[in-house]
């Protein structure tokens, strides 16, 4: 209580660490975890409350938590953008081949073909925007024939409802038999012929001399350009 003890201004005490000679008023307590532990220490002696004892505390906002988060249950479209996408994993999506035969073969499409020059993939009945839809890839790999150094391109063609037939020569440097897969893009967005409404498209992936060969695809998208 106030007033029962003497102000203490010259008394003195010992640090109870290292034992010299302070004024007791210079002497301090300390604590461990907000607990007293009941001695006095010396300025020099005296160790701080650690700041470990009091982690979580103190709010500290992470600004990389998405706020009450949602599963995208869009994976494809989140993968692939704004594309009509032909996974022959999952079929044959109505693809037809102009010469030869396809056939289901795990994660492909294999497109076999024998005496014919331009064997082709192709599919109508399809009604694409091509405002909104002007870019075409294709994947795919080579099965046979051998490879054919600066022979080999790609070429896309399609029909709309005027009609007017279009079409897209990509070239090849250089395609490889085997497990190599190759992509080819065509950008048709300043091709005049592509317009309308798209009625069908077809692919042609040939060599010269290579009139029987095997391919396999994997996917056909035709998707919105991102400029």
């Amino acid at each position: 209580m106030a007033g029962l003890y003497a102000a203490g201004k010259k008394a003195l005490a010992s640090c109870d660490r290292c034992g010299f000679t302070y004024k007791l008023l210079k002497l301090k307590e300390e604590y461990d975890n907000r607990r007293r532990k009941k001695n006095l220490v010396c300025p020099k002696c005296k160790d701080p409350d650690h700041p470990q004892n009091y982690a979580g505390e103190t709010p500290l906002p992470d600004d990389s938590v998405v706020f009450e988060p949602k599963s995208d249950t869009g994976i494809v479209t989140s993968r692939d953008g704004n594309s009509i996408i032909y996974r022959f994993s999952e079929g044959n999506d109505g693809w037809s081949p102009l010469g030869g035969s396809i056939a289901l073969s795990g994660d492909y499409l294999t497109h076999t073909w024998t005496s014919i020059t331009t064997p082709q993939l192709y599919q109508l009945g399809l009604s694409i925007d091509p405002s909104i839809y002007t870019v075409i890839r294709a994947r795919f790999k080579v099965d046979s024939p051998i490879e054919l150094k600066d022979s080999w391109s790609g070429n896309c063609n399609w029909v709309n409802l005027d009609p007017i037939a279009g079409s897209a020569v990509n070239d090849m440097p250089e395609i490889s038999m085997g497990d190599n897969f190759f992509e080819l893009k065509w950008d048709a967005s300043s091709d005049a012929a592509w317009s309308g409404s798209i009625q069908g498209i077809g692919f042609i992936i040939y060599g010269i001399p290579a009139s029987t060969g095997s391919i396999d695809w994997e996917w056909i998208k035709i998707e919105e350009k991102i400029i």
